[in-house]
């Protein structure tokens, strides 16, 4: 090809070529536009899940927290009635939706209801007999921890959550304090939540977003693993966005996906592709122009060189000031043949170690044996320059990333000699640039602001940073959700101005200290006003900003919405009030009753005794048999009242400070009854030994003369009473068992024979006031005791109890016991 022909078509290919780059230009800028608008699409995508989330755990806490106060009311009052406890409940869930029930189940036993209305035949059920509860109900009580069940189908229509937790009556006031309490579990309290407000009002069910479709999987907590129970299945197939909420026994996990799925496409992609065509299109022509006259391009071209000349001196002198790049050169052969101060700080060979090596003692040595050196070096020779980025070895064996540009170097400054004829090659100049430093950063960053915004956009708080004097210098945008402000309203003014004036005025102070302290607060509770004029309650914390020199900045905390707890907490309070002295009222009346009734008791008593000594035999049958029922009944009310004021006094009297003789107590007892014991042919097996234990010696007597009277009074018609008392340390406790071989309880009445006025037999079969069992529960727990039974019907029953020890090794015998069998 001719000189006059390159010449005539350089203008062309000029053009042709800035045509390419151009529209590669445009090309790549496209590809990072759909990668920018991928990204963005995931991140709204992430952030509207996120806020799902926040709001749906916001939904379940704010309802739990019921159960919560649903515990504190048993353990000040274990005895609660139904009224009371829908007054409670009442209180406590006024003004918050989607509660289908409340419920209070005493020992797995169905006792209480919120509303009543629509569960009053589910008073009274055994949760324990129902298979489907039963597992649940044993975690529950056994690992002492809240249980969340569901979303199950309930009966009535609609979705719902189960949330359980244990009531645990504490042994002790400071035990009560603990977050799971030591001590007897008194019985479940259970919450029932319809699920489909909660996701409506958390935005992710009903209409919800028209941009976001959400699915929703974990039934009864189990995450991942669990099943779907909101939205499309398949959708957890298509790369959603997942994020777990929280339960306080497992998690579920949401799912969130662009309503028209995943696109890489931007909605600029054909804007962008017309206006790089057009771009491209005057670039060439430009280029065309440019290089149309190639005679003014030699003429430039060669006092370019001679401008070349003078700054490759210049060059050579900074080129030994550098010492962040490695700069050296290579002679055309590939070898080195100059070696700068920052290639010696860089690479760490000195300039007589590398001079006349080749090229490749840079490279990695799979790098070497692929040819990758002579490769550069022919495509910098071919092309005029090579540049990649790849690994360099150091003089100590490390390796590093870096960029490395390789420039042949003619004769003359091209390619091309004069004549036509290619110009000589006078060797490679090498330019290596360390990226270690600037990959750590560029990553440390990206995970900084990756954290930071993670954390501020799920943050169920609004995070603050403020200077020295309390003016707000940064907020995040939960601010708007709580006061009503946007970031923008609050910038530059002060935290003091949307409080209270007498918080502001503390928190003034609180700011004052720390700054002066250079120490964080913690804890704080102050009240705002709102953009709406409403009082908000938040809770606050913050550190202090240090500047180098260690003086206090600023300040950076969070703040976070407390207002519902404080109004449950204002409405609990009260309630705990009111049940404390509806206690104290109670314990009152009911000691005035019975002293006052036995009165007018006595009296008719006396007179129907009267009656039946002058009068029987001398009316007729009817009226003898009338006088007799008077009689019975007047007897049997006397001893309901002297029991029912037993029964009352036992929690008012002092608690034990002395040690009982357990052997005396049981002794006593077996002598109250020894006459009904020689009448109906029983015997009673003493044990050799009891200790002596903390305790009241009379109520201790008591408990034991109730159960021996309810050994006897329930004996097998067709055989004779055996009794055996037992006694064996159990722990740092002692257990004491009166077995005999009566008629037998059935297991599904074990809990109900303890409670007041629970009779299983008519009173004619089995005479009795229905309190003796309820008064030696109350007398063990009051000891810090329990009491059980068991029983096999027809064969006998065995009642246990335990009392604490006197000290912790307090196992040896304290008193002998003689046994003294008492036989007919």
């Amino acid at each position: 090809m001719t000189r006059t022909r390159w010449e005539s078509l350089l203008p062309i290919l000029a053009a042709a070529l800035v045509v390419l780059l151009v529209l590669g230009g445009v090309f790549l800028i496209d590809a990072a536009e759909g990668r920018r608008y991928a990204e963005q699409t995931t991140a709204t995508v992430t952030e509207r899940a996120a806020a799902i989330r926040a709001r749906v755990e916001q939904a379940l806490n704010t309802r739990l927290f019921l159960v919560r106060s649903l515990v504190a009311l048993v353990r000040s009052n274990p005895d609660l009635t139904q009224a009371e406890f829908e007054e409670a409940a009442a209180a406590a869930a006024e003004g918050i939706t989607g509660v289908r029930s409340l419920a209070l189940a005493r020992n797995a036993v169905a006792t209480h209801f919120y509303p009543l209305a629509g569960n009053e035949q589910a008073i009274g059920h055994d949760l324990l007999a129902d298979p489907n509860r039963r597992g649940a109900i044993m975690e529950v009580l056994g690992k002492r921890h809240f249980l969340i069940q569901g979303p199950v189908p309930l009966l009535q229509g609609g979705v719902a959550v189960v949330g359980r937790l244990p009531v645990v009556l504490p042994d002790s006031p400071t035990a009560a304090i603990q977050a799971t309490p030591r001590g007897k579990v008194w019985g479940l309290a259970v919450i029932i939540i319809d699920v489909e407000i909660i996701l409506r009002e958390a935005g992710a069910a009903g209409a919800g977003d028209e941009t976001v479709e959400f699915a929703m999987r974990g039934r009864d907590g189990l995450g991942a693993s669990g099943e779907v129970f909101l939205g499309r299945p398949g959708l957890f197939e298509e790369s959603p966005v997942l994020t777990d909420i929280v339960l306080p026994n497992g998690t579920w996990q949401l799912g969130a996906l662009p309503r028209d799925g995943w696109s890489s496409r931007s909605p600029y992609g054909a804007s962008l592709r017309l206006v790089g065509g057009l771009l491209a299109a005057a670039c060439g022509f430009a280029a065309w122009r440019l290089v149309r006259d190639p005679i003014n391009l030699r003429r430039e071209v060669a006092a370019a060189r001679e401008t070349v000349l003078v700054s490759e001196c210049r060059q050579s002198m900074l080129v030994d000031s550098v010492e962040d790049y490695a700069i050296y050169m290579l002679g055309p052969d590939g070898t080195v043949a100059s070696w700068s101060n920052g290639a010696r700080r860089i690479v760490g060979y000195g300039a007589e170690e590398v001079i006349g090596r080749p090229y490749g003692m840079f490279f990695l040595p799979d790098a070497v044996r692929a040819g990758v050196p002579e490769v550069e070096l022919a495509v910098a020779r071919e092309k005029g320059r090579h540049s990649t980025e790849r690994w360099h070895l150091r003089r100590d064996g490390s390796r590093f990333p870096c960029v490395t540009t390789v420039a042949g170097i003619r004769e003359g400054g091209r390619k091309e000699s004069g004549d036509g004829g290619e110009d000589r090659l006078l060797g490679f100049s090498v330019v290596t640039h360390d990226l270690t430093q600037r990959i750590e950063i560029e990553n440390n960053l990206r995970e900084s602001n990756r954290r930071f915004q993670d954390i501020v956009g799920m943050a169920g708080e609004f995070i603050w940073e403020s200077d020295v004097a309390g003016r707000y210098t940064f907020v995040s945008d939960r601010v708007q959700d709580v006061l009503g402000h946007s970031p923008a309203e609050l910038l530059h003014c002060a935290m003091v101005d949307t409080m209270a004036p007498e918080d502001g005025a503390r928190m003034t102070a609180v700011l004052r200290n720390h700054a002066a302290t250079a120490r964080p607060f913690r804890h704080e509770e102050f009240r705002c006003i709102g953009k709406d004029g409403g009082t908000v309650w938040l809770w606050g914390s913050g550190i202090p900003i240090l500047h180098a020199d260690g003086h206090v900045v600023g300040f950076r905390g969070v703040a976070q919405d407390i207002s519902d707890q404080k109004i449950i907490e204002h409405r609990l309070r009260r309630t705990v009030e009111k049940l404390e002295r509806s206690n104290v009222e109670l314990a009152r009346f009911a000691e005035v009753a019975a002293h006052d009734l036995q009165e007018p008791l006595r009296i008719m008593v006396s007179y129907a005794n009267l009656l039946v000594r002058r009068y029987a035999g001398r009316l007729d049958k009817d009226a003898d048999d009338f006088l007799g029922f008077i009689v019975e009944s007047s007897v049997r009310m006397k001893c309901l009242i002297q029991d029912l004021l037993r029964y009352s006094l036992i929690e008012r009297s002092d608690p034990p400070a002395s040690l009982a003789d357990t052997g005396a107590c049981l002794r006593e007892a077996v002598e109250g009854v020894k006459e009904l014991v020689h009448a109906i042919g029983a015997a009673v097996e003493l044990p050799d030994r009891a200790p002596h234990l903390p305790g009241d010696a009379r109520e201790i007597t008591e408990v034991f003369r109730n159960l021996l009277a309810n050994a006897i009074e329930y004996r097998a018609p067709d055989r004779d009473l055996r009794i055996s008392i037992g006694v064996r340390p159990v722990g740092s406790a002692w257990e004491f068992s009166v077995s005999d071989n009566g008629i037998g309880i059935e297991a599904r009445y074990f809990d109900r024979i303890f409670v007041v006025f629970e009779r299983l037999h008519s009173q004619r079969v089995h005479p009795g006031t229905g309190i003796g069992l309820a008064i030696c529960r109350k007398i063990v727990e009051r000891h810090g005791g329990t009491i059980s039974v068991s029983s096999v019907p027809g064969s006998g029953s065995v009642f246990s109890f335990t009392l604490p020890a006197a000290a912790a090794d307090d196992h040896a015998p304290r008193a002998e016991l003689v046994a003294e069998p008492a036989e007919s």
